[in-house]
Order: C-alpha cells, then sequence, then structure tokens
C-alpha cells in the first residue's frame, strides 16, 4: 500500500456528521492499530491491511452496522487485501482527539459530527446553516457533487494532512424508536419527545444577567 492516499471525490452523502480520512500513511497506522484490535471490533476480517475506524455511536446504531457491511464488502471487492475494523463508542477516544488521530495516520477514518469540521475550518459552516437546503434530496445532490464540494472537501490537506470523503444526514429532525411509527402515530412520537418543558430558573438567570450587562430584555 502507498504511503499517501489518492484523493478521491466525495461520495453522495451528506452533512450533519462528516467522515475523514488521514491524508499520510493510511495503511501504516491502521495495521499498527489493528494488530491490538478487541476481538469484538466491527468486521474484524481475515484481511491483509485493515483499516481502523473511529464512531462515537454504540454497536447498534446504523452507523456502526452501515460500517461493518462497507468493511465487509471492501475485503471483498478486494479479494482480501483491504478490510476495515470499526471501534465504536468512542472506544479510540472523543471526537476531538481521534481528529488528530486520523490527522497524525493512526487512525485510517472517523465519523465526526459537522462542528468538529467547522472548528477545523469556517469554510465549512455555509453548509450548516439554517434554510440553506431546501430538504434532505437537496443536500444530498449538493454534498455529492464534486463541482460544489470538492475543493472545499480538500482544503483541509495541506494543514491538517486530512480529507472529508463526505457527510450523511439522518433526518432533519429525528428521534429513534424501537418500534414503526406511522401517520398518526409519528405525531404522537413528536409529542412525547420533542417537548421542551420550560426552566423557570434558567431563565430569570440569563435575565438577570441580562440586566447586568445592561441589556432591559
Amino acid at each position: 500500500m502507498r504511503s499517501t492516499t489518492t484523493a478521491r471525490p466525495p461520495g453522495p452523502r451528506p452533512g450533519r456528521r462528516a467522515l475523514l480520512t488521514g491524508i499520510p500513511v493510511l495503511g501504516a497506522g491502521a495495521l499498527a492499530m489493528a494488530g491490538c484490535a478487541p476481538t469484538d471490533a466491527g468486521a474484524a476480517t481475515d484481511v491483509e491491511n485493515i483499516l481502523t475506524v473511529s464512531l462515537n455511536q454504540t454497536e447498534t446504531h446504523p452507523s456502526y452496522l452501515a460500517l461493518t457491511y462497507c468493511g465487509e464488502r471492501l475485503a471483498e471487492a478486494t479479494e482480501g487485501r483491504c478490510g476495515a475494523r470499526i471501534y465504536a463508542n468512542e472506544a479510540l477516544g472523543a471526537q476531538q482527539e481521534v481528529v488528530q488521530l486520523v490527522s497524525d495516520g493512526s487512525v485510517a477514518m472517523a465519523v465526526i459530527s459537522a462542528p468538529q469540521v467547522e472548528n477545523l475550518s469556517m469554510a465549512f459552516r455555509p453548509l450548516n446553516l439554517p434554510g440553506a437546503f431546501v430538504d434532505i434530496a437537496h443536500q444530498t445532490a449538493v454534498l455529492g457533487d464534486e463541482s460544489i464540494v470538492g475543493e472545499l472537501f480538500s482544503s483541509l490537506e495541506d494543514e491538517r494532512r486530512l480529507r472529508v470523503l463526505g457527510g450523511f444526514t439522518q433526518g432533519s429532525r429525528h428521534v429513534y424508536t424501537d418500534r414503526e411509527a406511522f401517520g398518526p402515530a409519528i405525531e404522537e412520537v413528536g409529542r412525547s419527545f420533542l417537548a421542551t418543558p420550560e426552566d423557570e430558573d434558567l431563565y430569570e438567570r440569563v435575565r438577570a444577567l441580562a440586566e447586568d450587562m445592561g441589556a432591559e430584555r
């Protein structure tokens, strides 16, 4: 495996989270990590080169299941030359720490939240502004269009040694449930889980702070 990765166009996946890959030595650092990998890590396939992937979700989360499946497909497509091992539950560290590990080449890839990417470069902020996209389909189309985001996704390579491969969404507003919900049931879920009670104590503290700063309201 070459010591540096070949730049690839971003895949058609939108934006609440971003997938980063380290530019330097994508294989060496991942192989070093794989040598001491726990047996319950996802997609611990019998392959020559294992890419280490960090995730901050649990083993039952759709992202973990999808990444594990991708690791298995990668092993099949390369006839056992490459595979992926997914570390869930922030096993390799919190997202901010993992970003540095990816930059160092110790971790091959990581799924991180959009704000973490914004912390690296303010140029990513417009992608997360309210109303920037008409709907999820519009968001997917934009983030899958290299002519729009290609330069942005590769903008971290020189300074940060990182590349954004793509993004994906889990819905403009979403909740998780262990049962199917259709029609009126969705409205009921919304009333049950999305209602936000007012915090009168917090309100009073904020108002007092505002008055101390010279604001009337």
